[in-house]
């Protein structure tokens, strides 16, 4: 979800053409996303899990993210 949200506000300042430049972008967000999950697991000490959990509500598929603490 971080991820998502990230590459969104990448794509919409640096506003890329084409895939090469889209897919920079979306390195850009994910790596914003993985190093968020790494601070995060330093400052608590446990692993993040992340579930995807698939709605399907009138044909329209709705994705919510729930993230966990493995202890």
């Amino acid at each position: 979800m971080l991820g998502e949200a990230s590459t969104t506000a990448i794509v919409k300042t640096q506003n890329p053409k084409g895939f090469v430049e889209n897919k920079i972008a979306a390195k850009q967000g994910g790596k914003i996303a993985g190093d968020a999950r790494k601070a995060l697991v330093i400052k608590t000490g446990e692993k993040v899990v992340y579930v995807c959990i698939i709605v399907e509500l009138f044909f329209c598929v709705n994705y919510i993210y729930v993230v966990f603490l493995q202890q």
